[in-house]
């Protein structure tokens, strides 16, 4: 639930929960399992049910994570998820926060903002079997463009706002830990392409029946082939 928490109490539930996310993300660059680990974090504190989705493709959420405080609501939190239709241009708060890059929310929910929300028929009674109370959707951004949102929602009136700004920072990390994930598989993708190439070019040095060399933009030798190098005395990798 959305705690009503106020001065020391607020503030040291914050320090806790944000220590324990930048723990998460310090020790791995695995995205499934930082999602996974920042979700069930999240309904310890910002709300009963907690959601990650990542853009698959331009309007095209997937989700990636959730989290439900209790085991009750999580068969019912699944089907919600499976009878949305995602309306990237639509009223539901994943399609306002994608589309705005600004947090949307609305801890009064009521009968009329289900219908508004609501992406169908089973969509409606999916959500009137949850009755949540409130929600906040938050942007994941990347580099000023916006990847996915977290969401969080709750089934208990709130009797204080949310604190905005913890679950914001809690979409912060997770952005950055998506970023961070991202980079790392580029990096491991991009180490593999080189060491492919190298065994190419190897092969063909080794192949080649006449004399081949790669020079460096400074002129010294980096590669020469067999055939080539008993003619400047060079051996296979020149440094």
């Amino acid at each position: 639930t959305f705690q009503a928490v106020t001065g020391q109490g607020r503030n040291a539930e914050r320090m806790r929960l944000l220590a324990q996310a930048g723990q998460a993300l310090a020790t791995s660059l695995e995205l499934p399992l930082v999602l996974e680990t920042m979700v069930r974090l999240a309904v310890r504190t910002a709300g009963d049910f907690c959601a990650i989705d990542i853009l698959r493709s331009p309007g095209a959420l997937e989700r990636r994570a959730q989290a439900s405080a209790d085991g009750i609501t999580a068969s019912r939190w699944i089907a919600e998820a499976r009878s949305f239709t995602f309306d990237p241009d639509g009223p539901h708060p994943l399609g306002v926060a994608l589309r705005t890059g600004q947090p949307s929310f609305d801890l009064d929910v009521n009968d009329e903002t289900l219908r508004r929300i609501a992406s169908g028929p089973k969509h409606l009674e999916a959500l009137r079997t949850l009755r949540p109370r409130g929600y906040v959707a938050v942007p994941l951004i990347i580099r000023h463009q916006t990847i996915g949102v977290m969401s969080f929602w709750t089934s208990e009136p709130a009797a204080a706002a949310p604190d905005l700004g913890l679950v914001q920072e809690l979409g912060r990390r997770t952005a950055q830990a998506v970023d961070n994930s991202w980079l790392y598989a580029e990096a491991i993708a991009e180490s593999r392409r080189k060491e492919e190439a190298l065994a190419l070019l190897d092969g063909v040095l080794s192949t080649a029946p006449v004399g081949l060399a790669f020079f460096a933009r400074e002129g010294r030798f980096l590669r020469v082939n067999a055939a080539m190098a008993p003619v400047d005395g060079l051996s296979g990798e020149a440094q």
